[in-house]
């Protein structure tokens, strides 16, 4: 569940994908990426996130994060997350 202080978070479909975005906000600021995620979007373990981060799939600003990057108020995150495709009948 999303922290009560969180934005709001965009999200934009592909193909195979969906794109997901938010906006770091003022409780966040400071904070390492790693821990804005696993508080953000408790949902994926902290090992998820890591993969991710390690595949290029978080974005800060349009670049690649680390899980040591630190970010601040008013940062753009984003985040791709596969999909299954629906199949043909």
């Amino acid at each position: 569940m999303p922290c009560p202080h969180s934005g709001t978070t965009n999200v934009q479909e592909g193909p195979s994908h969906i794109r997901l975005s938010c906006e770091v906000d003022p409780y966040h600021d400071k904070s390492r990426l790693i821990d804005f995620l696993t508080h953000r979007f408790s949902y994926p373990t902290t090992d998820v996130w890591e993969e991710r981060l390690a595949s290029g799939r978080v974005l800060v600003n349009g670049r690649v994060g680390t899980a040591a990057n630190v970010i601040v108020k008013g940062d753009r995150v984003e985040y791709v997350v596969d999909v299954d495709a629906p199949r043909a009948h």
